[in-house]
């Protein structure tokens, strides 16, 4: 994927979270418990067994994991936990990178504007 794909699909998946179209709950998540964060971008989405775990930019510093039951699917049984940018970083594919790298570009340029 090029780096116009890339920023064309982070850019989509952002107006797809934010619409609800992804995850209900999730977006649901996001307002509430992230109210001032208007410009997070999905970075990985995990399918387990019995939830989805997502991995959400909510700024240059720090990222939400939400983790969100298939069965209970309900903000009540959601699980969420942020960690450090420099964190994630650790030992992330190139691939994975190249995709932080990208939202966190598109995240300033939007500050900027």
């Amino acid at each position: 994927m090029n780096k116009y794909e890339m920023e064309q699909k982070l850019l989509n998946e952002q107006c797809l979270l934010y619409t609800g179209q992804i995850d209900e709950i999730l977006t649901q998540i996001l307002n509430e418990r992230f109210p001032d964060i208007t410009n997070a971008f999905l970075l990985k989405m995990i399918p387990e067994q019995g939830e989805d775990i997502y991995y959400i930019l909510l700024n240059s510093s720090l990222i939400a994991v939400i983790e969100i039951s298939r069965i209970n699917h309900d903000i009540t049984n959601a699980l969420i936990d942020k960690i450090a940018v420099n964190e994630y970083k650790v030992n992330l594919s190139s691939s994975s990178r190249k995709i932080l790298d990208m939202a966190m570009k598109l995240q300033n340029k939007k500050q900027q504007a």
